[in-house]
């Protein structure tokens, strides 16, 4: 991982915007070399409320980690970009009438039967018994931590891809979650 990401992880963790399991579970699931830009594309995948505190902190990492001579006209206005930590993206639970998974969770389901890698009857029970549900972090934690899947590769691979599709506004063909 690359000084940037590690910077990242431990700024966005001091400010509780990810835990520090979150981080690790980012770093395991990220590639080799990823960018402090894909990192926090998948971390803002994986945490949708915590989107503008993690680019604002994107944005306050990427000036700390470049070349002093670089730095030196950026930190005026980098300092102060960060908002504070608040506990708003707790999400419903899934048995709940108004609970609906996020797009991405809803893709990386649909890809996780549609590779094989888990059944919709999988995918249900591990969303029924997740405290956010809508978290698809959390979700690929539970299949890598149940032994559902040895790759952490290819989960990163998958939450990738939902994250991609999600991005088009397209619903999955089918969805998995549907009761």
């Amino acid at each position: 991982m690359d000084e940037a990401v590690e910077r990242f992880c431990q700024a966005a963790s001091d400010r509780d915007i990810l835990s520090e399991q979150q981080c690790a579970v980012l770093c395991d699931i990220s590639a080799e070399d990823a960018t402090l830009r894909d990192f926090v594309d998948l971390a803002a995948f994986c945490r949708p409320a915590a989107g503008a505190k993690l680019e604002a902190l994107e944005k306050e990492v990427a000036a700390q980690t470049r070349p002093a001579a670089a730095r030196r006209g950026a930190k005026k206005a980098v300092a102060g970009t960060t908002a504070p930590a608040s506990s708003d993206d707790t999400k419903a639970a899934p048995d709940l009438p108004d609970w609906r998974p996020s797009p991405e969770l809803e893709w990386f389901c649909f890809f996780c039967v549609e590779e094989g890698l888990l059944t919709a009857k999988d995918c249900i029970a591990i969303v029924s018994n997740m405290a956010a549900a809508s978290d698809p972090l959390g979700f690929a934690q539970i299949v890598i931590d149940t032994g559902m899947c040895k790759e952490p590769v290819k989960v990163r691979d998958l939450v990738e891809k939902a994250a991609g599709r999600a991005r088009t506004g397209e619903a999955p063909p089918s969805s998995v979650l549907a009761r």
